[in-house]
């Protein structure tokens, strides 16, 4: 080449033997001089390359390098500093000002250990989220051999370490290394773990594993069993997942539909690979009675998928930003497209008794579209009814297949049931609309009570033979009675109900729509909309007819509680939204009147199988101080649970209850003067002290005993 370029062959030289030597001694001679050197576990290696050419000095001095052999013990000692040994003595330090007082052990590791051992987990955890890159260090790890590879498989046994390998990863989900672990934490089976700290729509391998053995667990506990579930909350060190706070199986099983819902509707193809699952795994178990329990929780887990994926966004999910909602809006939009109601006109071939395709076809357009309105938030519109195709002329084929339809969507039911019964612009006006939804809706719920084994009712006939209404028609036409009852009492001023189902039909609307809500599921459910409706709007709160209004709303809501035990969770949900009530038209007698009755229901729901999700809501508003539940009424909602409970109890019962007795405004309220069963509620807390004595199950943990002793301690003076 010309003068002064460099050549490929001059930048490519090879290097000499005497180049190796002195690069090797100059590496091994600042090793040495590191602070802890002596501590490395390459130490020996840098002692020996030193020491091997320090015997050939004319190397290193035609070489230009220092021919001069250091001192290695000299350098050793000079850069000592015992940093591994001063953290140590802390870290003991620390453990003994933690543990004062206590001396109890938990599986050889004191608590105050423990304490010590989450701090500097906690800075260690810190820098390694600070300083990793994406790309130089998956080259650092990924060019270690595999017996210095081996610390990681050590982590990974480790419930705490196995927490930042599975943080590193959702923070970075480019790195080649930490993709690797992953997948090799979900083959180790730590699904739980994964499912609650990270979302895996990136990893299909992790995410299809998580799923199986997501459902496995879910079949487990809704059996009972806890033995082998994989806790993420348990981060002892060496301990097995789970055994150091076990919990209650129920749970669990609302942890893990929580991270469920929050894995497999982070994305559409996630939630929609979750959904044939369910699909699949709910086909194959009808037939076996065997998995009659894990049944109803698959069911019921897919159920909430849906929910989660489809219900409308608010402002306590935080989905409200303009970006989320776009975000969002695409997620279902492609849900829906590759969903069953749009796909399946493609799979169709045949024809059923004359009931054409293009009306299912036609139907599962309307659906999807309901679906996709209900999902944005927005009132079911007539004209979107108007589509639905006109019964053909064999009905009762296409009522099943409209009903098999609807069902296997429970959003819809709720979405079809809301444009009937919810007030104001969400209530379908006309009169062939309201019709048709009704139909859908009814046909669902013959569908249903034909596959719970229900005998079907024969359709009556004419004089002369001719069919004229079926069960669906029936059905539907009670349905639309119930709806145009609602909307009738709105208007009113008050209105009276029945406790029982009557031989003949009462006079007074409030009495007619009571006993359609003890004799229809459906109308029930929509009764139950339409009352959380009123409750939740600010216009119903500050008219003139609340006062008068809400004790017959409430006392509505508890007799469909007494008939129908699976509306007793959402009729809690009516209660408490009253009982944040704030009204500028009724006086406080009033609005305390109206507050006790809400307490009633509770406690009555409470008994009734509700306790845990009762005491949670009203544990929420006694910690809110804006809620207006004040010391009189929190008297009252104790005194009214202390008639009710008796021994034995749960153990998630005395952490629920027990949690709420320990909140600031219900220590003072309980220990005034004005409380007028001290000894009772003191009889309860022992009850507490022996259900945590006696408890068998291993259920009970360090925090309960504290909680319990805490109990007895607050509430001594009332023996």
């Amino acid at each position: 080449g010309e003068e002064g370029e460099v050549t490929d062959e001059e930048e490519e030289a090879p290097e000499t033997p005497a180049q190796r030597i002195v690069r090797a001694v100059a590496e091994s001679k600042a090793a040495l001089r590191r602070v802890d050197a002596v501590l490395e576990p390459d130490i020996f290696g840098h002692i020996a390359t030193v020491h091997e050419h320090a015997r050939h000095p004319a190397v290193l001095a035609d070489a230009g390098a220092d021919a001069e052999p250091p001192d290695i013990v000299r350098a050793l000692a000079e850069g000592y500093r015992g940093q591994t040994a001063a953290c140590g003595l802390l870290c003991r330090w620390l453990a003994t000002v933690y543990a004062r007082g206590d001396g109890r052990r938990s599986r050889g590791v004191t608590p105050a250990t423990d304490k010590v051992r989450t701090l500097v987990e906690r800075i260690i955890f810190g820098l390694a989220s600070s300083r990793f890159v994406v790309g130089r260090s998956d080259d650092d790890f990924l060019s270690l051999p595999k017996a210095e590879l081996r610390f990681v498989g050590g982590m990974m046994a480790c419930p705490r370490w196995r927490r930042l390998l599975i943080d590193l990863g959702e923070r970075n989900r480019e790195s080649a290394f930490l993709r690797v672990c992953l997948q090799k934490i979900s083959k180790r089976g730590h699904h739980r773990e994964i499912a609650a700290r990270m979302d895996q729509s990136e990893h299909f391998a992790v995410f299809n594993g998580m799923l199986a053995s997501e459902l496995g667990i879910a079949a487990k506990l809704a059996m009972g069993i806890t033995d082998n579930v994989d806790d993420p909350e348990d981060a002892t060190p060496g301990g097995k997942p789970g055994a150091a706070q076990p919990r209650h199986p129920s749970a669990l099983l609302a942890e893990l539909a929580s991270d469920l819902r929050r894995t497999c509707s982070g994305t559409s193809y996630t939630y929609l690979y979750a959904r044939e699952v369910l699909d699949r795994l709910v086909a194959r178990a009808s037939a076996d009675a065997a998995l009659r329990l894990p049944l109803r929780q698959w069911v019921r887990l897919a159920e909430e998928l849906e929910f989660a994926a489809f219900r409308p966004a608010s402002p306590e999910s935080g989905a409200v930003r303009p970006a989320a909602a776009l975000e969002r809006k695409r997620r279902v939009e492609v849900a829906l497209l590759v969903g069953d109601l749009f796909q399946r006109k493609r799979r169709r071939a045949d024809a059923v008794d004359g009931d054409a395709p293009a009306a299912r076809d036609r139907l599962d357009a309307v659906l999807q579209q309901v679906l996709k309105v209900y999902a944005a938030a927005r009132p079911l519109d007539g004209r979107v009814v108007a589509k639905l195709p006109p019964a053909p002329p064999d009905a009762s084929a296409y009522q099943e297949y409209a009903g098999r339809a609807v069902l296997a969507h429970p959003t819809l039911i709720l979405a079809l049931l809301e444009g009937l019964f919810r007030g104001g612009a969400h209530r379908l006006t006309g009169t062939e609309a309201r019709t048709r939804v009704a139909g859908l809706v009814a046909a669902a719920a013959y569908e249903c009570e034909r596959k719970n084994g229900a005998p079907p009712a024969p359709p009556d006939a004419g004089e002369q033979g001719e069919v004229m209404e079926t069960e669906v028609d029936r059905i539907a036409k009670v349905i639309l009675r119930g709806s145009a009852l609602c909307e009738k009492i709105e208007k009113l001023v008050n209105f009276t109900i029945i406790q029982s189902s009557a031989d003949t039909e009462p006079a007074s609307p409030g009495g007619k729509l009571t006993q359609l809500c003890l004799n229809s599921a459906p109308v029930a459910q929509g009764v139950l909309l339409w009352a959380r409706d009123m409750a939740e709007g600010p216009d119903f709160v500050n008219s003139v007819t609340y006062s008068t209004f809400s004790p017959c709303l409430l006392s509505l809501v508890r007799v469909v509680a007494c008939h129908h035990a699976f509306a007793r969770r959402d009729v809690a949900g009516v209660a408490l939204s009253f009982l944040g009530h704030v009204s500028s038209d009724a006086g406080s007698r009033q609005m305390r009147s109206i507050r006790e009755q809400c307490l009633r229901v509770l406690v009555w729901t409470a008994v009734a199988g509700e306790p845990i999700a009762v005491l949670e809501g009203v544990g929420a508003r006694v910690a809110d101080r804006s809620s207006g539940m004040d010391a009189s009424l929190v008297r009252y909602f104790v005194g009214g649970l202390l008639q009710v409970v008796t021994p034995p109890c749960s153990m998630l019962f005395v952490r629920t209850l027990g949690g709420v007795l320990l909140e600031k405004k219900c220590v003072e309220a309980l220990r005034s003067s004005y409380f007028n069963r001290k000894g009772k509620l003191f009889s309860l807390v022992k009850v507490f002290e022996k259900t945590l004595q006696e408890d068998e199950t291993e259920e009970r943990t360090e925090k309960d005993v504290k909680m319990v002793a805490s109990l007895l301690s607050t509430y001594d003076s009332l023996k």
